[in-house]
């Protein structure tokens, strides 16, 4: 904490003036990414890559690793067959099947229970694995007569393993327990809680204006009664010493918070000046890169005092709310050694899967061959993660859309 509970009953906030409405998104599309980057649940891949990082691998078992979890959907299930991971990373090592299914075997170990199975009979039995149940009729319904199961048709069942109805709805009770979409608890079905912006920016008379929001850093002031109390002739010496103290602590705080504040608007004001064409046209592939370091030294302030100070900020723009930290972008060099931003990347991920044609959806290593003809030098994992960050099916799912005729 900022200043003990003493120093807190000396300090008065002032009533905010002023309420601030969040205009629409006009894109659903971009609405949702937004809403993925402010959210502050853990997705389920980031789930299982902090829990790759905790063994002990070699960087090309790593590198499978983080490939693998790309390809799990939301549900928890991996969407490409061993052979298929094979394929697709063998174009850029050298790797055997082993070395692969020794990677998806550690992955189904991970939590949640169930996760990276191919199949849902695999997931299943994944579980009861990990349950350490031995129940060999559970083992027999879920290898055999599912499908008879889920139409309940328990005496059918008892029927034909030749056993008693009670063993099978014992066994039908103990599978019931087990979860089909072990990965569903990470995603994201609820709407984002509704986020105060701290930084407000309204484009006035041809020029930008920053707003720093006394909602969420209120105006802070020395309390009226503490003040005259101080003044008081019936207050003792010891008092009015331990007072002033207090005082003083409270206005180092002012100080503090209004020197931080200035802070955030130099912040702001250099991403208004870098980041000027997005703010312009409202593109995210317009947005440059920009780092902590780049600004810190821009502004003389330490990089570690930038990162707390932009950290957990949202700015309100005329094209909707995003975290202060979205503008800060890493970057790739193209071959021609021009720096091109990760968010310019992922647009371009974007667009080449809005232009598919209608019975041919690309292969995460199709839309890296293509960047790589922009002069982009990207790995496919990297594609495939940008791809998920963006909320996109993977190739299969998309292809299997399309054949249903649902372009939802």
């Amino acid at each position: 904490s900022l200043f003990d509970e003493e120093t807190k009953k000396i300090l008065e906030i002032e009533e905010p003036k002023e309420e601030y409405t969040f205009p629409s998104s006009e894109e659903e599309k971009k609405q949702n990414y937004k809403r993925n980057l402010i959210t502050q649940k853990i997705t389920l891949q980031e789930h299982l890559l902090r829990q790759l990082r905790l063994h002990r691998l070699r960087e090309k078992e790593y590198k499978i690793g983080e490939y693998i979890i790309a390809n799990i959907d939301e549900d928890g299930y991996l969407k490409e067959s061993c052979d298929e991971i094979l394929e697709s990373l063998g174009k850029e090592m050298s790797i055997s099947k082993e070395e692969v299914e020794k990677i998806i075997k550690l992955i189904q170990t991970f939590d949640p229970v169930g996760v990276g199975a191919t199949s849902f009979k695999e997931c299943l039995l994944i579980q009861l694995n990990a349950k350490k149940i031995k129940n060999p009729i559970v083992y027999e319904i879920i290898q055999k007569y599912l499908s008879l199961l889920a139409r309940k048709k328990l005496k059918e069942i008892a029927k034909q393993m030749n056993t008693s109805l009670s063993k099978i709805e014992k066994a039908a009770k103990i599978i019931s327990k087990l979860d089909p979409k072990p990965g569903k608890k990470f995603s994201f079905t609820d709407p984002p809680p509704l986020i105060t912006p701290d930084i407000i920016v309204e484009k006035i008379n041809n020029r930008y204006e920053i707003v720093i929001n006394s909602r969420s850093l209120p105006p802070l002031r020395i309390s009226s009664y503490y003040k005259n109390l101080l003044n008081s002739s019936s207050v003792s010496r010891e008092t009015k010493k331990y007072l002033q103290e207090k005082i003083k602590k409270a206005v180092e705080l002012i100080k503090t918070l209004t020197e931080r504040e200035k802070m955030i608007k130099k912040i702001v004001e250099y991403i208004l000046q870098i980041q000027n064409d997005f703010f312009e046209e409202g593109d995210i592939s317009l947005l440059k890169p920009l780092t902590l370091k780049e600004l810190a030294e821009k502004i003389k302030k330490n990089e570690s005092t930038v990162s707390r100070a932009v950290n957990k900020k949202y700015i309100q723009t005329p094209y909707g709310l995003f975290p202060l930290n979205y503008f800060f972008t890493s970057h790739f060099k193209t071959d021609d050694g021009k720096k091109i931003s990760t968010q310019k990347i992922k647009s371009l991920i974007l667009e080449l899967i809005e232009e598919e044609k209608p019975h041919h959806s690309l292969k995460d290593s199709q839309l890296t061959r293509i960047l790589r003809r922009y002069g982009i030098r990207i790995a496919r994992r990297t594609v495939a993660k940008y791809r998920k960050e963006l909320g996109i099916p993977s190739y299969s799912q998309r292809k299997k859309k399309k054949l249903r005729g649902d372009t939802t």
